[in-house]
């Protein structure tokens, strides 16, 4: 090679870009570069010149793009002057940039760089290239940063992208993004080839990331079903095969051919379900639908029209508007009014707050079927118009109900016409000698015959007889079904009012009850008695069945189940012959064998059941107050509390001792305790557990094992990629610097309405919560839909103090649910061990090997550990010891090699479709190049390489 001081290189190149008539193969990323070399001003003439050449972004600065050859040189022939070289810089660095070639000839740049100049037609569509593969060319215009994933083929991006991350992507093969920004077509999940054919039109944030799935616009919107299509709207989720969301916002369609018209935050999420339109509505059952309105759900097969929160379920039930309307079963109806039930099948409520019982109420497995209840606007909160039966035809209509005629008296029934009736009997009344008679308005009732009979009485007072026969008022006054003694506006069925203090009189002989309460009074023993009990001091005394129920003595004590209260209150379930010398100031009494004070609540409060004890003042001011209370699982954990403190409400008061529902104590502090027993020193010293001298060493503290387990049963549906579920967490306290395994065991299940072949998901334990960890993640692969048992561990470093450890899930386009889940650290305080390799002795006997009775030790397990051996070796001697172990590995073996053979045969398939598509692509190709070459002319190019006169 000559030195650079004695060839004083200068030239000049210019570029020329071959063309083929017919495309047998890929174009590629060479061309063909010519140039001019003089030295002193005399042309060049030499073989094997050292070459090299490089691309850059500018015409004197600018970056190195890339180089030709990528190292080293090329030898080049110099024939007076000229020279030609193809080179190639690779494919994605003409991307409709100005470029420019600076070319080194040994090592020497020459200078000025040559501009690559684009042919005229070139600058039709600036921005816009493609991208060469063996099967099909991606074509990406708009945002130079727009990216078709590598391996990808047959992709467009037509337009549109900016500044990352609003670029436009294609991941998988055939992908379409139209426009826009931040869009992609495909799931990005490592493979080109799982979700071919996706689109997105345009629109931002958009996402196609189901196979042939597409977004037509909008925003933030996501079809990720085979088939599934969104056409706009803003955060619109279409995940189920063939599923439809028309537009609107936040919708939600992942059942199986399920569909949503429009609306906002609407759920459609059985197979074959509809929601027309509206708000927060929800159809989750097979062929459920929803024609709008507002937070109705339509179960399992049932139609809701419209509305503000209807509920129907069952096949055939129907709502058709109204509010708060509910159909419980299948083949009901509510036609639309407020807040009725149709509780029985084939029944029917309308109006307001009409109601057909159900399954509970009636105790029938059919509600109260065949029944129709119809109840007028005077049926008002808290009351109900309820049926008592099946095939009722119930109606409440304070404005009459008219037969012929639209003008009924109010509260009757009013029949224009004749009423032919089978039998006939009044209400009340009746009773032998008496007729029926009717008075001045023509109101029927019974009466007693006149004949005989004379005198005169005030209207509602019940007459009696003033002489042999003669009748007058009596002390006695009814109104409107009530009764009153001594008042004529009664106030119950019987009213007794007096002028002096005793007013009612209840006078038995000897021990005969005072007061009887019964339903039928041919069993005077079979019911409730009020007596005061002579025998036993003048007690007052409740009895059912002539059995003592309920007593209280002269003294005021209350007993239950017991004649002999040794409290204020004293409950008797079982005798068990309390004395009074074993009571020391008993105010209330429980006497069992398994004695229990029940205190209940709803989970409405906060607190739920309470028990407040409070130190009193001798002049009656409060001194403290302890409070042990429950709190309600509807506002918390549902734990059991200790408070104390010097206000009068317990709540006001502070926390001392916390029990959680799984048993935990936490004492100082307000939160759940994260251990079995959770203590906290909120003054920062050492005093928060006080254990007796000497009974655990210091030494022992820092270096005892700590395990912390967690078990969930709770069902946890699974993000899909990218995001991710926290499943479970837990936490650990280490005193000193080690290890800590995480295991995890759990329970996965994909969708069973989703094609197993594309069902995947993703576990993994971390120390952090703020990502997936992708580098120790474990795949789960569903064939059948059926669960699968998964057991992973990950081993951490930790430092002294509190670790927290999370468990995630990641799910791969399809639903998934995790079960059963179980989380356990198991904190190691040292590093790992040590195994030492020993060489086992000759026994006295001479053997070969030592025998199991001489060096004990050295057998089973610990053999196993103290014996250098290969991984088969190990294997075998493992499965020796534990034949078990065979059969867990055959089974893991077996699993692998069906998710194999199953991968294989979705390859086997896919790569048919790619071959068929790949012969219709070649058929197209060829007739565009036989028309292109018409259009060209034939006396432009007539071989490959080949140019006719006329020049470059």
């Amino acid at each position: 090679m000559q030195s650079r001081r004695k060839w004083g290189w200068v030239g000049s190149l210019c570029i020329v870009l071959a063309c083929s008539a017919a495309r047998a193969a890929p174009l590629g990323t060479g061309f063909t570069i010519q140039g001019r070399l003089t030295q002193g001003g005399t042309p060049v003439n030499a073989n094997g010149v050292s070459m090299s050449f490089g691309l850059y972004d500018d015409a004197a600065a600018g970056t190195l793009l890339a180089s030709y050859p990528p190292s080293g040189t090329v030898a080049v022939n110099v024939t007076d002057g000229l020279f030609t070289q193809v080179i190639d810089f690779g494919a994605n660095v003409f991307i409709g940039k100005a470029r420019w070639v600076q070319v080194s000839v040994n090592g020497s740049a020459l200078l000025p760089r040559q501009e690559l100049t684009p042919a005229p037609y070139a600058l039709a569509l600036p921005g816009l290239y493609t991208v060469e593969n063996a099967t099909s060319p991606n074509i990406i215009g708009g945002y130079s940063g727009n990216v078709v994933t590598s391996g990808v083929v047959g992709a467009t991006i037509s337009g549109g992208g900016l500044t990352a991350p609003d670029n436009n992507v294609v991941t998988d093969n055939f992908g379409t993004v139209g426009g826009g920004g931040n869009n992609q077509a495909g799931d990005n999940a490592g493979t080109t080839t799982d979700r071919s054919y996706a689109t997105v039109g345009g629109g931002i944030n958009n996402t196609a990331g189901g196979e042939i799935a597409t977004v037509g616009g909008g925003g933030g919107n996501t079809a990720s079903g085979y088939f599934s299509t969104v056409g706009g709207g803003q955060g619109e989720t279409a995940s189920g095969y063939f599923s439809t969301v028309g537009g609107g916002n936040s919708n939600f369609a992942s059942g199986y051919t399920s569909t949503i018209g429009g609306g906002e935050t609407n759920i459609a999420s059985g197979l074959k379900s509809t929601i027309g339109g509206g708000i927060s509505n929800v159809a989750d059952g097979e062929r459920s639908t929803v024609g709008g309105g507002e937070g109705n759900i339509s179960h399992d097969g049932s139609t809701i029209a419209g509305g503000y929160h209807n509920t129907a379920n069952g096949a055939g039930a129907a709502i058709g508007g109204g509010a708060w309307n509910r159909v419980p079963i299948e083949y009901a109806t509510v036609p639309g009014g407020l807040d009725n039930t149709a509780g029985g099948q084939y029944s029917l409520a309308a109006g307001q707050r009409a109601v057909v019982r159900d399954v509970t109420a009636s105790g029938d497995a059919n509600g109260d079927e065949g029944t129709f209840v119809w109840s007028d606007t005077t049926t008002l909160a808290p009351n109900f118009f309820t049926s008592t039966g099946p095939n009722q035809f119930l109606i409440k209509a304070a404005g009459g109900v008219g037969i012929n005629k639209n003008n009924p008296q109010p509260g009757t029934l009013d029949v224009n016409g004749r009423a032919i009736v089978t039998g006939f009997q009044m209400a009340s009344g009746a009773g032998a000698g008496k007729v029926l008679t009717s008075d001045a308005s023509g109101i029927a009732a019974w009466q007693v015959s006149s004949a005989g009979i004379g005198g005169s009485g005030t209207a509602n007072y019940i007459p009696k007889f003033t002489g042999p026969t003669a009748i007058g008022n009596s002390a006695l006054y009814e109104s409107g079904g009530n009764v009153g003694i001594g008042t004529p506006l009664p106030q119950a069925q019987l009213h007794v009012k007096g002028s002096t203090w005793t007013t009612l009189v209840a006078e038995a002989v000897s021990n005969d009850p005072g007061v009887w309460l019964t339903h039928d009074a041919s069993y005077p023993g079979s019911d409730w008695t009020m007596s005061m009990d002579v025998s036993d001091g003048k007690q007052l005394q409740w009895r059912y069945e002539n059995s003592l129920k309920l007593s209280v003595t002269t003294g005021g004590n209350v007993g239950i189940g017991t004649n002999a209260p040794l409290a204020a209150l004293h409950v008797t379930q079982t005798d068990l012959n309390l004395a009074p010398a074993v009571m020391e100031n008993d105010d209330v009494i429980i006497e069992a064998f398994d004695a229990a004070l029940g205190l209940y609540s709803r989970n409405d409060g906060v607190w739920g059941s309470s028990i407040a004890l409070k130190d009193l003042e001798a002049d009656g001011t409060l001194n403290d107050t302890w409070g042990i209370a429950r709190q309600a699982s509807g506002t918390g954990d549902s734990s059991l509390r200790f408070t104390y403190g010097a206000s009068n409400n317990f709540a006001n008061n502070s926390v001392r001792m916390v029990i959680d529902s799984a048993g935990r104590v936490g004492i100082g502090t307000t939160l759940p305790p994260t251990g079995k027993l959770h203590v906290v020193d909120a003054t920062g010293g050492d005093a928060s557990v006080v254990l007796p001298t000497g009974a655990i060493g210091s030494a022992e503290i820092a270096n005892e094992p700590g395990v912390a387990s967690v078990v969930n049963n709770t069902s946890h549906s699974i993000a899909t990629a990218p995001s991710f579920t926290k499943l479970e967490s837990h936490s650990i306290t280490t005193p000193a610097a080690g290890y800590v395994l995480v295991i995890a065991t759990l329970e996965a299940e994909g969708d069973p309405g989703v094609d197993p072949g594309h069902i995947r998901c993703f576990f993994a334990v971390t120390s952090s919560s703020a990502a997936f960890p992708t580098t120790q993640r474990v795949a789960v692969w569903s064939d059948n839909h059926d669960p699968v048992s998964v057991t992973f561990h990950e081993l951490f470093s930790v430092g002294a103090g509190m670790e927290t450890f999370y468990l995630l899930g990641q799910a791969q386009s399809q639903a998934w649910t995790a079960n059963h889940i179980r989380l356990t650290l198991v904190y190691f305080p040292t590093a790992y061990g040590t195994i030492t390799s020993t060489t086992l002795e000759a026994t006295t006997g001479g053997e070969e090997n030592p025998s199991e009775e001489d060096h004990p030790a050295y057998f089973a397990s610990d053999y196993l550990a103290h014996t250098p051996q290969t991984e088969n070796e190990a294997v075998i001697a493992q499965a020796q010891l534990d034949p078990q172990y065979v059969l867990d590995r055959l089974t893991t073996l077996a699993e692998e090699l069906a998710d194999r053979d199953a991968l294989i045969e979705d390859l086997e398939t896919r790569n048919t479709n790619l071959e068929t598509n790949n012969t219709r692509l070649e058929a197209r190709l060829t007739a565009i190049e036989a028309l292109l070459a018409t259009l060209a002319g034939e006396d432009r190019v007539d071989s490959v390489g080949t140019e006719k006169e006329g020049g470059r």
